[in-house]
């Protein structure tokens, strides 16, 4: 119990309980005050939705990994703008397309004007110190025109990123177009671990490949990985979480969970 000067308090729940709550949408306090009758819409104040008034870094850097994965080989940066401005359209969910959603942005008629915000974006997510570049994802390579005699940049994707780039574009694809919702970016797919699934060297299991610990954390990755897509959280930050609550539960008083109480309900 807290002491008379604090204004919060704290309870026990079952590990039930809290995975129940876990598995909602909302913190487990409002879901409480919801099902005491506490929390009605009059009493509770609307977070207002975050607008993106343009594409999402994550957005812009599926469409060019996309773009130079599905043309297998290198692209010169115009054949870039042009290509991602193609998978804006074909990206849709239904007939609504990301093209649809930021028509300035993805203009046809105005994509290749000089300093156009399409072509001044892919520029930034394309130089040496995007995290495209500085992680490996994308390289430039300088191949001297025949016959400008002049060098010209072309860019690849490395092709170990070519399935998670694909599974990535797969991600993406369940979700509706919208000005408001978050895209994940490549690191939320965790190919490797379906590599390690489906590509076993020499026949070997993955307890082979792996110690213990490696093969265990592995596993949960797998468990939470549909979780974590579906609440738009990073797979393996949420795993981490997880993995400290199941531990919390095995060593806690009872097995039981702690929930702090008091204040305003809306926090």
């Amino acid at each position: 119990m807290a002491s008379k000067s604090s204004k919060r308090e704290q309870i026990w729940i079952s590990p039930r309980a809290k995975s129940i709550l876990d598995s909602r949408k909302g913190s487990a306090r409002k879901q409480i005050d919801k099902l005491l009758g506490i929390n009605t819409e009059s009493d509770v104040e609307k977070t207002p939705l975050k607008i993106y008034d343009q594409p999402q870094n994550n957005l812009i850097d599926l469409l060019i990994c996309n773009s130079i994965r599905e043309y297998g080989g290198s692209l010169k940066k115009v054949e870039i703008y042009g290509a991602v401005l193609r998978m804006s359209r074909i990206l849709a969910s239904g007939s609504l397309s990301w093209a649809m959603i930021y028509k300035d942005f993805f203009n046809q008629k105005t994509a290749f004007e000089r300093k156009s915000p399409l072509m001044v974006t892919v520029d930034n997510r394309l130089n040496k110190a995007s995290s495209l570049y500085k992680s490996g994802i994308i390289s430039r390579e300088l191949i001297k025109n025949k016959f400008t005699r002049l060098n010209e940049s072309f860019y690849s994707l490395n092709p170990d990123y070519n399935i998670r780039v694909s599974q990535w574009l797969r991600n993406i694809r369940i979700i509706r177009p919208s000005n408001h919702v978050e895209i994940p970016g490549i690191a939320s797919v965790p190919i490797v671990i379906e590599g390690v699934d489906t590509a076993p060297i020499d026949n070997w299991t993955i307890e082979e490949v792996f110690n213990s610990a490696q093969t265990t954390y592995l596993q949960d990755i797998r468990k939470y990985y549909k979780e974590a897509v579906e609440k738009g959280e990073d797979i393996f930050e949420y795993t981490k979480k997880k993995r400290e609550e199941e531990r919390e539960a095995n060593t806690s008083d009872k097995g039981q969970y702690k929930l702090w109480f008091g204040g305003d309900s809306n926090a």
